[in-house]
């Protein structure tokens, strides 16, 4: 009996022992998966990163607000006596503006002169074949383009412009009317100028397109255009100023261009005189929408010059 219950007892506690060791692991394993849920609870900084949110949606709309004035260009152009001192200031930092020049600037000067010269080689046979294939329908078509360059139709539609802008209370019309009208008064001094140094005879007059009979001496003025210069000025303030609107640039430019071609269509302009008035007025009103857009450029100013010994006007230029 002692025995028996002796190996009973050893039974029991060999057992006993077993299912201790065997429930170790179970415990093991039970802390091995628990503890990854417990690592993602740790992990988890969702309310850290919606507390981040706000602040990276409001940084686009501050820089975008930042952005509006550079994206939408508005010259602060007022009908001023300031206004009209522009055009004496602008004028001379227009004529001087080769000395300030760089590489870039000089290498499109090349370009356009030699495109000139280039496409004068071609003016008479240009003009023949215009001469030789008349149509009505084309000069009525181009007669829009005619009238956008006039002088005097430009001066009235200018201030029709402004005028629209006063009653609509809005600042970047009447701006845009008045750097346009600034455009147009310079890039047409600068075209009648070379008209009267090139005295070059126009197609309707002459058969010979290499006619020039130099500064002032009585003969004709086709080089440059000016309606051709004219309509460029106009068209390249607008094109400029809303570039924003995607129709606006090639409508105001498609006017610039019909033109163009009609006045070698009307055979009152050689083709090489339409390119070089299209590049003045260009250049021209491209050149004074970069001084009014940007306050930082250098700019040429006229003041009143009073002092003990002198009394005058002093020209200052700002860099």
């Amino acid at each position: 009996m002692l025995i028996s219950s002796l190996l009973v007892t050893t039974g029991c506690a060999g057992i006993t022992h077993k299912k201790v060791r065997h429930r170790k692991p179970e415990i093991n394993s039970r802390l091995k998966i628990k503890k990854p849920a417990r690592s993602k609870k740790v992990f988890v900084a969702k309310p850290e990163s919606r507390t981040l949110k706000p602040l990276k949606q409001n940084n686009p709309e501050r820089s975008r607000s930042a952005r509006k004035p550079s994206t939408v260009p508005h010259p602060d152009v007022e009908l001023n006596t300031d206004f009209f001192k522009g055009f004496v200031t602008d004028g001379i930092q227009l004529v001087t503006s080769p000395v300030r020049w760089d590489s870039k600037d000089w290498l499109t000067a090349g370009l356009i002169g030699g495109t000139t010269v280039a496409l004068g080689f071609l003016d008479e046979t240009v003009r023949e074949e215009v001469i030789d294939s008349p149509s009505q329908a084309r000069k009525d078509f181009l007669k829009i383009g005619e009238i956008a360059g006039d002088g005097k139709y430009a001066a009235a539609y200018l201030s029709f412009f402004y005028l629209t802008g006063l009653l609509r209370d809005d600042e970047e019309l009447q701006s845009t009317a008045l750097l346009a009208t600034e455009s147009f008064l310079l890039s047409n001094a600068f075209t009648l100028t070379l008209k009267n140094l090139i005295g070059r005879e126009r197609p309707s007059g002459s058969v010979d397109a290499d006619n020039f009979k130099g500064p002032f001496q009585g003969g004709g003025v086709s080089f440059p255009s000016g309606h051709t210069t004219t309509a460029f000025s106009i068209a390249t303030i607008f094109a400029k100023q809303y570039k924003r609107h995607v129709w606006v640039p090639p409508v105001a430019y498609t006017l610039a261009t019909m033109t163009a071609l009609s006045r070698v269509n009307d055979n009152v302009h050689w083709m090489s005189d339409v390119f070089f008035g299209a590049a003045v007025g260009y250049f021209t009103a491209s050149a004074l929408h970069k001084m009014h857009s940007n306050p930082k450029a250098a700019r040429l100013m006229l003041r009143p010059m009073v002092s003990s010994t002198r009394q005058g006007i002093a020209l200052d230029y700002q860099f």
